[in-house]
């Protein structure tokens, strides 16, 4: 049995989510029972947990409504993709576990931990100082990515016409805009599709910069 410890939504996004479902459906192919624990998901990643496993809902991360959801369950691995999961509580999650594995994106963060993946650019388990025994997968060949995405040709050669634009469930840095500015300098005409949440209010700003700038771009909400 493994436990997936990730929350998604407004000011969070999907990627915890989206990921931790990719590692628990390959999980999931060995036999092993997946549970997600959440504190937080919005309606949309409540249904895509809900289409393949079971989801437990806590208040809070604390020590004693975890054990409370899991003990019962058994589980041999708890993995945590949360960056607000505090150091003390995987400490005590490892009395319940025989395992802890940890979905990591920062470098130098201490923790109490079986196996850290961290899957960002120029990454190395140099950064990190944790159990003696811990495990480090860094650097983008360890990415969580969907098979069927891998499965994509890729023609180089190809001229590209056209562009998605998606930085997931919340874009708090308003890369979508950004990206779509650093588009509009190019010389070459696409045809851009930009996948937005109605949660990031600033898509209005994009459609009056595709309206101002003539550009050949639709918002998706």
């Amino acid at each position: 049995v493994a436990i997936f410890k990730c929350d998604g939504g407004y000011k969070i996004g999907n990627g915890h989510v989206i990921r931790s479902l990719i590692l628990a459906r390959a999980l999931k192919k060995k036999n092993i029972k997946c549970f997600f624990l959440n504190m937080k998901t919005n309606f949309f990643l409540n249904k895509l947990i809900k289409k393949e496993f079971k989801l437990l809902k806590i208040k809070r991360n604390s020590f004693n409504e975890i054990k409370k959801k899991i003990n019962r369950l058994n589980p041999y691995y708890f993995v945590i993709d949360d960056y607000k999961f505090p150091l003390n509580l995987e400490k005590k999650i490892s009395t319940l576990v025989q395992k802890i594995i940890v979905i990591e994106d920062f470098a130098n963060k201490k923790h109490y931990a079986d196996l850290i993946i961290n899957q960002n650019l120029n990454r190395s388990k140099n950064l990190y100082k944790n159990k003696s025994n811990c495990k480090i997968l860094a650097g983008v060949k360890y990415t969580l990515i969907d098979p069927s995405l891998k499965k994509i040709f890729k023609n180089k050669k190809k001229i590209i016409k056209n562009i998605l634009i998606c930085f997931g469930g919340f874009d708090g840095h308003q890369m979508n805009l950004k990206i779509l500015k650093y588009l509009s300098c190019i010389e070459r005409k696409f045809n851009i599709n930009i996948l937005i949440s109605r949660a990031d209010f600033y898509y209005k700003k994009i459609n009056s910069y595709i309206k101002k700038e003539k550009i050949n771009a639709k918002v998706h909400l």
